[in-house]
């Protein structure tokens, strides 16, 4: 009898280690998903005023075809720009945006992608 209640106790240890081992990788895989932020990937931005395609290259360089570049960086929660000046006409700006992390085709709107805060449709291409 003692046997088996030994079993079933180190049987039930065993489960509860492999349960907490599953919710702790399912919790990494969510933070990693999280945590890729918008590097290497491609939006298409668009406003009442412009069009335009925004590129986050590897090691925080930004790039879009008004044309424009910049720097990016990404906390795990918050994607912050800083586009660069280009000409008297168009100032440099910094926006900080809530990350969205949305699949090829899934678009959203938000107010922080523009200098002004005008609403813009961000739909990732890439």
């Amino acid at each position: 009898m003692t046997l088996s209640f030994t079993m079933i106790r180190q049987s039930g240890r065993v489960c509860a280690g492999a349960l907490l081992l599953a919710c702790l990788m399912l919790a990494s895989g969510a933070a990693q998903a999280q945590m890729t932020g918008p590097e290497g990937r491609v939006y298409d931005v668009r406003t009442e005023r412009e069009s335009y395609t925004a590129r986050f290259q590897p090691g925080g360089a930004y790039q879009d075809d008004r044309p424009r570049t910049g720097r990016w960086h990404f906390d795990g929660r918050t994607l912050c720009m800083l586009i660069a000046a280009a000409g008297p006409q168009a100032p440099e700006y910094e926006v900080c945006t809530p990350w969205r992390d949305i699949e090829i085709g899934e678009s959203y709107d938000s107010r922080y992608w523009t200098a002004h805060g005008a609403p813009a449709r961000i739909t990732r291409i890439q």
